[in-house]
């Protein structure tokens, strides 16, 4: 029986989520067992923080990371996943996407980082 009652206990503890959209600093404390998709739901309908702190004329599309963890953000994009792995706080940033333009991608949607090295012929 208390095995039960701690199980339930442990299903209802709070997470709290740190979500960056833009410089605003959104604070969420939700149940552990909160999915990523209802998060994701949840974040998408502060619409209004999206159009002030967002980039502009681009669509919020999901949640990654802050410091690029490669664990968390793959976790966050597996819709019916819960939050019982995790402690008690994630520090998250709102991700955007934005329109395509035509059919075919270019060069200018590629936002150049940094230059490894020049080729060479012969």
């Amino acid at each position: 029986m208390q095995s039960k009652l701690a199980s339930k206990a442990r299903t209802l503890d709070n997470i709290n989520f740190l979500i960056s959209i833009g410089d605003f600093k959104l604070n969420l404390s939700l149940p552990k067992n909160t999915t990523v998709a209802g998060l994701t739901t949840i974040v998408r309908g502060y619409e209004a923080l999206h159009q002030d702190y967002g980039p502009q004329g681009q669509n919020f599309v999901g949640l990654g990371s802050v410091n690029c963890n490669p664990f968390v953000d793959y976790w966050l994009t597996q819709g019916s996943q819960d939050f019982m792995r995790f402690k008690k706080k994630l520090e998250l940033k709102a991700l955007y996407g934005c329109e395509r333009r035509g059919d075919k991608i270019t060069i200018a949607e590629f936002e150049f980082l940094v230059c490894l090295g020049k080729g060479a012929c012969g």
